[in-house]
């Protein structure tokens, strides 16, 4: 039975697992268990092989319980109890950040250990156990250059041992243990980290596995199926990271993105709110976020020294916080920020554990970060009362950003702020009208009669007052540092033009009237540019999230005219181009807002002819007489139907 057993870990765990039960002396099944324990002060003499393959039984068990941190200490209690040791720690590789990360700790001088918990791969004895892949001893550790921590050596601590943990062939980390008495047998003390090393490393991967598996709900947002299901990047940046902190158990988390290798800050979002702290960016994390140019994860937690002055902000209401930086073809791409109610010690755990959590962030976000930064240099810059604009420039990220077209959505220094940010949904439907308006006073008035239209004036009255505190409090912050967003003319209010802001409808009226200029000086490609750029503006009709609004009912009308105008310039540019696929996507783009344009439907018929797809043409013909004889009981127009007639005889198409 013995010798079935030494040789256990170089072969299977379900092996191993089967030959201790069946054991009746180590599984304790007959009779009561022998007592192999022994106290902190115990010889390292007291050692005997019993007491290894009982441990590694116990150990084996640990291994099949569902929570990974209690099978990590509970393990490094039993090596302490068996060995004798008066400390114990697990460090783990992080492949992400190539360092190793002080994962758990059990023994004495717990703060001594912790005076450096992460050493970079070839560095101090966890580094070089991972460098080499090969166990590290020694009896006179104070006097061993090699071993960094100070105050473990002030403690006078003399022996230590590093093992490799391992699993698949790979190294995952290192085991080790350390005591102020000489070990008078090291050798044995190694083979028993060995043995242990197996399972527990077993153990780990798999718990990086499960990982992967709980994060595979935020990484479906980023690949193709995700960006048909949830077309806004914004959206689905947001969907992204309320994903990430379900599975990572974050009290709140954070996403900045920016460019690379300038670290300029395009986009950021915050879950569940974008208030439960951040960096103290304004426009760049370079020269103030401590993650961006070193490029590895940065470990913040209440009471103890923060890696920078733009770090103070980080925690908010929270004890610790873990900020990643996600690295990029070219450089860092963003930072991920989780915010947790925990201390120090299990940030760090948390830290040697994040993986699987980092790589799937990234995994998720970089398709949408491109996203974004496609349509980025396109866009105008802030559009101020008064200004100009003239060419596509790339933009500072401005104090607010207002999404009218599609659903309703703002932007407060870069982060989406939430419905609940504003406390009362009247709070935002006043700064839909006074935005709709573009800085002209709205009298008290009309905006009752918009929100509240069968009211009572008093009733009604009140609960204006309460929605423009409201709406203050989400828009300006109470240190008087941002700007006024909404001004009080009289009885009147309005929005405050002068500010730092941006508009997708300004941009999109802006783009027509820019294109149509360009056009008109023979720019062709620079009016393709300017037109394709205002089109991306168009995120569904104007507050599509209030169908019913009458207030807006015009101007809904009006910019989905300038966007169907948009669509036609293109389809027209790229058909005289001889583009024609790219004038058939345009022009069922406009079908698709308005099925009843006879024109776009011939001037699709047209472009898929010229493509040589007839057949599709001659079926477009017969969807546009089915809809409008459906719709308003009439027969195509004669133009329409010579041109039928024209492909139906297989003509040579239009040159």
């Amino acid at each position: 039975m013995f010798h079935e057993v030494i040789p256990l870990p170089d072969g299977p765990l379900a092996r191993s697992i089967i030959v201790f039960r069946q054991s009746p002396l180590l599984s304790g099944r007959r009779g009561k268990e022998p007592d192999f324990s022994c106290s902190a002060t115990a010889s390292f003499d007291q050692w005997d092989l019993t007491r290894q393959l009982a441990a590694l039984g116990k150990v084996c068990d640990f291994a099949a319980l569902s929570d990974t941190r209690e099978s990590v200490d509970l393990t490094l209690e039993e090596v302490l109890r068996v060995t004798g040791a008066e400390a114990a720690e697990l460090f783990l590789h992080r492949r992400s950040s190539s360092e190793m990360v002080l994962a758990a700790h059990k023994g004495m001088f717990q703060s001594a250990f912790y005076q450096i918990p992460r050493f970079d791969v070839g560095v101090g004895f966890p580094g070089l156990v991972m460098a080499n892949a090969e166990p590290l001893v020694t009896q006179h550790l104070t006097a061993d250059p090699r071993y960094l921590r100070t105050r473990v050596k002030e403690k006078g601590v003399q022996f230590y041992a590093c093992v490799p943990l391992r699993a698949h062939g790979s190294v995952l980390g290192s085991l080790n243990i350390a005591s102020r008495q000489p070990c008078p047998d090291p050798a044995s003390r190694l083979q028993f980290l060995t043995w242990v090393s197996k399972p527990l490393g077993l153990l780990l991967d798999a718990a990086d596995l499960r990982s992967r598996h709980l994060l595979l709900d935020c990484t479906r947002y980023g690949n193709e199926a995700g960006q048909a299901f949830l077309p806004n990047p914004d959206l689905r940046l947001a969907e992204i990271l309320a994903a990430i902190v379900r599975a990572n158990q974050a009290r709140a988390g954070k996403l900045v993105l920016c460019e690379s290798p300038g670290g300029r800050v395009f986009r950021a979002s915050g879950h569940p709110r974008p208030d439960s702290g951040g960096c103290s960016w304004s426009e760049s994390l370079a020269g103030t976020c401590s993650a961006f140019p070193a490029g590895k994860p940065q470990v913040m937690s209440r009471g103890r020294t923060l890696p920078s002055d733009a770090c103070r902000g980080v925690l908010g209401t929270s004890r610790s916080a873990l900020c990643f930086p996600m690295k990029a073809t070219g450089g860092i791409a963003g930072i991920l920020t989780l915010l947790f109610d925990e201390g120090h010690d299990r940030s760090l755990q948390r830290l040697s554990f994040s993986d699987a959590a980092e790589a799937a962030a990234v995994e998720a976000v970089l398709p949408v970060c491109r996203d974004l930064q496609a349509a980025e240099p396109e866009s105008p810059p802030p559009v101020q009362s008064g200004a100009s604009v003239s060419g596509p420039v790339s933009r500072p990220v401005p104090y607010l950003d207002i999404r009218c077209l599609g659903d309703f959505r703002i932007y407060k220094r870069g982060m989406l702020l939430a419905m609940p940010d504003f406390k009362r949904r009247s709070a935002a439907g006043v700064l839909k009208i006074l935005v709709a308006h573009r800085g002209k006073p709205v009298h008290g008035h009309v905006l009752m009669e918009c929100l509240w239209p069968e009211g009572d004036p008093a009733r009604s009255r009140s609960k204006l007052w309460v929605a423009i505190h409201s709406l203050r409090l989400a828009m300006e912050d109470p240190t008087g540092e941002s700007p006024q967003v909404i001004l009080t003319d009289g009885g009147a209010y309005r929005f405050n033009t002068s500010i730092s802001y941006r508009t997708d409808v300004d941009a999109l009226l802006t783009g027509l009237s820019r294109g149509e200029g360009c056009e008109v000086s023979g720019d062709i490609n620079g009016a393709l540019a300017i037109y394709q750029a205002a089109v991306k503006e168009y995120g569904g009709d104007f507050l599509e999230d209030d169908p019913y609004c009458d207030w807006c009912a015009a101007q809904r009308e009006y910019c989905r005219e300038v966007y169907l105008s948009l669509l036609k310039r293109l389809g027209r540019i790229h058909e005289a181009r001889k583009s024609f696929e790219q004038a058939a996507f345009c022009y069922r783009q406009i079908l698709e807002k308005d099925p009843l344009r006879e024109e776009a439907h011939r001037q699709l018929m047209s472009c898929l002819w010229a493509a040589g797809r007839r057949d599709e043409a001659l079926r477009q013909f017969q969807e546009c007489r089915r809809i409008l004889a459906q719709e308003l009981d009439i027969e195509p127009l004669a133009e329409t139907q010579a041109l039928y007639a024209k492909i139906n005889k297989d003509s040579p198409g239009p040159s």
